[in-house]
């Protein structure tokens, strides 16, 4: 009974509103539901402290696996936060693999070099959670989780779902995100810096302040998806020296934004407001700017083969060419 206890004791401690209302004596297979969800994932060890549930004192209390020393800090299974040192949110390099850990509260946990393969953890809270180093072949969830302030740096996700996801103020560079879905997330002052996220989509998402300089956003060379930035909000983004090529900005707000000696060949910026923004990028070739707002905005690189046709530009507009030119080209002056 001890060494199933400490196989998958420390699980308890992710799960929140599944076990509510039911008997807290978990590790009973004909009277526990929970075990059907758990009884097939394997662990990783070395793990710094598991959960056991004390039937004397009617507690869940903490345990250092090696010492078998108890800290008898005060656990709700309902309510779960990080605990003191040698605490029972520590999951660093623990096979996650699958596991639903939905709706737990899992603030400022340890999930460092963890493997998510599948694992659902949709609206939980995982508030300045690290997640530095952890990986997922795919099918993770994050859907509506609070991430904010949250460390991912050189994480690598294949695929993961974060609609909805708060990750204001988080980190994630040089993490591996291709084909992720960050519809609608808040990624205010965010930081993506030198991270891979070909073929992602961010359509609708607040992203003012976020930096992702040197970020790697072209289309994902495996599925020719382009990277979906249509209709987010970013002003005073960074994405100096990024490779955006064929990256979809359409109906985004961009004013203030950098593109600094960024790839945007094949970019799409029409109907985007792009008031006071640097376009001094390296590559503009076929870029789609039609009916744009560029007041104020500064280009400096040639516009090759670009579509110009009802973008809007004023006095304050740096442009590679003249009035005449922009007229030409369809441009509208205000």
């Amino acid at each position: 009974m001890r060494k199933f206890l400490f196989s998958f004791g420390f699980l308890f401690c992710v799960f929140a509103s599944p076990v509510a209302g039911q008997n807290v004596s978990l590790f009973d297979r004909a009277s526990s539901p929970l075990y059907n969800r758990i009884k097939d994932f394997k662990l990783k060890w070395p793990l710094k402290a598991i959960l056991i549930w004390n039937k004397k004192t009617g507690r869940f209390i903490c345990e250092n696996p090696l010492t078998r020393r108890e800290s008898y800090n005060s656990v709700n299974i309902q309510k779960l936060v990080r605990t003191k040192k040698g605490n029972c949110a520590n999951l660093s390099s623990a096979q996650l693999m699958g596991v639903p850990l939905y709706h737990a509260r899992l603030i400022g946990a340890t999930l460092e070099s963890a493997d998510l393969t599948n694992a659902n953890l949709a609206m939980s809270d995982l508030r300045n959670a690290s997640f530095v180093k952890a990986t997922s072949l795919g099918g993770t969830l994050f859907n509506g989780a609070n991430l904010k302030g949250a460390t991912l740096n050189s994480a690598s996700f294949e695929s993961p779902k974060m609609i909805k996801t708060d990750l204001d103020d988080s980190d994630m560079t040089g993490a591996i995100l291709s084909d992720a879905d960050f519809s609608q997330a808040l990624l205010i002052k965010a930081k993506l810096v030198s991270s891979v996220i070909e073929g992602a989509r961010f359509n609708g998402a607040a992203m003012d302040k976020a930096d992702l300089t040197g970020a790697d956003a072209q289309k994902n060379p495996q599925t020719g998806e382009a990277t979906d930035f249509s209709g987010a909000q970013m002003q005073n983004a960074r994405f100096d020296g990024a490779n955006l090529s064929g990256a979809n900005f359409s109906a985004s707000i961009l004013s203030q934004a950098s593109f600094e000696h960024a790839n945007l060949g094949e970019a799409n910026f029409s109907d985007a407001n792009l008031e006071g923004a640097n376009l001094s990028a390296e590559n503009l070739a076929l870029a789609h700017f039609e009916r744009a707002d560029l007041r104020g905005a500064k280009i400096t690189t040639p516009l090759t083969q670009a579509t110009m046709t009802g973008a809007v530009y004023d006095s304050k507009t740096v442009l590679p060419f003249d009035d005449a030119k922009a007229h030409e080209l369809g441009m509208i002056k205000k």
